[in-house]
């Protein structure tokens, strides 16, 4: 029984990390988000100047990002929407530039916790 358990538990926690590893890199349309204070995790909040909006955005995504590259459990798909986020914003659309800032964010989180997560967990997966 304990072979069975082990297996799925094994091939459920690869399917999580490449489903966090991976990702659609198509930008989003439009923001409807304001961008969170650095160190807060974002929030579904409506943002009515996504242009004055952004620099904290991406300033925060990027921030949270290098502290998961620090723990080296950053997720590549919280890089490639920093960087779509940019060219957004290079190219005058700001609220999508926000939105993927905001995602940027949000994924960076996740691995910063899946890393903490880890630290520990391995222990209990080594007999």
């Amino acid at each position: 029984m304990n072979g069975p358990v082990r297996w799925y538990s094994a091939a459920l926690m690869a399917l999580l990390l490449l489903a966090g590893c991976g990702g659609d890199s198509t930008p989003a349309q439009e923001s409807t988000q304001q961008a969170p204070a650095a160190g807060e995790p974002a929030e579904d909040t409506v943002s009515t100047n996504p242009e004055a909006d952004f620099p904290a955005a991406l300033a925060a995504a990027r921030e949270r990002h290098q502290q998961a590259m620090d723990l080296e459990f950053a997720w590549s798909r919280a890089e490639t929407l920093i960087e779509s986020a940019e060219n957004a914003a290079a190219a005058g659309d700001f609220a999508g530039a926000l939105e993927m800032a905001i995602q940027a964010e949000k994924f960076a989180a996740l691995s910063i916790e899946q890393a903490t997560t880890e630290a520990e967990a391995w222990q209990a997966r080594v007999p």
